[in-house]
């Protein structure tokens, strides 16, 4: 699609973001729908998208508020969707309700949200409802290829600053330091502290000495336990309990 005569993309600053590792890429092009209410940011998405490397990103529709947006992705299941929180004067749950609604009716649509919104709750509320990913609409134009490109493989990918806003929220709302999560085994609480540090399956499995199928079962049993459904879930679990680092 192209771009929109006479505007203006956005501006981006500088640094790369943390990419937790997930599945595999979609075979062929990057199926994206570009959710945000300003024309002008997403002309300036397309133009960034059209640099996206092989497979590139094949814009497939915009919405400009929620309630599109989720009648579009049910319409064209898109491999990917780039979300504002805010569209059309409404809060910024009309975004986050957006995102449950997408990731419930289809979970192999990954939800990466490209917002202006910094506080801590809110990235937390994104995550919390499905959003894969999260990057400021301040972010460099490679960081967010390569959010693109992290979250359209299944993986999880925080943008510059973001998960240490997440580490502030955990700060804010913990009274006192947690040594762990009860219910965890201490094998489980391990491969937890190790994804927290962004580390995937493999590089999990060299540092603990196990095999890759054992590390994604213990995966399984504590997103079980922690009652979450995907990475960045279970990473804000662990900052809240301390589990960060190795040790």
């Amino acid at each position: 699609m192209p771009a929109e005569a006479g505007s203006v993309g956005p501006r981006f600053g500088d640094g790369m973001g943390t990419r937790i590792s997930g599945t595999t890429p979609p075979r062929g092009p990057i199926r994206a729908l570009l959710a945000d209410d300003h024309p002008a940011f997403r002309a300036g998405l397309r133009a960034i998208l059209a640099d996206v490397p092989y497979p590139g990103v094949d814009i497939v529709g915009e919405a400009a508020g929620g309630p599109a947006a989720v009648a579009l992705a049910a319409e064209l299941r898109p491999d990917l969707v780039l979300m504002d929180l805010q569209m059309s004067g409404r809060d910024d749950t009309d975004g986050i309700d957006a995102t449950r609604r997408i990731t419930a009716a289809s979970p192999a649509t990954g939800v990466l949200v490209v917002s202006v919104f910094s506080d801590p709750a809110g990235v937390r509320a994104a995550l919390a409802a499905g959003a894969r990913g999260y990057v400021l609409k301040g972010a460099a134009a490679g960081e967010i290829v390569g959010a693109v490109r992290a979250v359209a493989s299944g993986c999880a990918f925080l943008g510059t600053g973001v998960a240490a806003l997440l580490t502030t929220l955990a700060d804010e709302t913990r009274p006192t330091p947690r040594p762990g999560i009860p219910g965890l085994t201490e094998r489980e609480s391990d491969v937890l502290r190790l994804l927290s540090t962004g580390l995937g399956t493999g590089d999990i499995a060299r540092n603990l000495r196990l095999t890759p199928k054992t590390v994604r079962n213990h995966m399984s049993n504590l997103f079980a336990k922690l009652g979450v459904t995907n990475r960045p879930q279970a990473v804000i679990r662990a900052r809240e309990a301390g589990l960060t680092g190795e040790r």
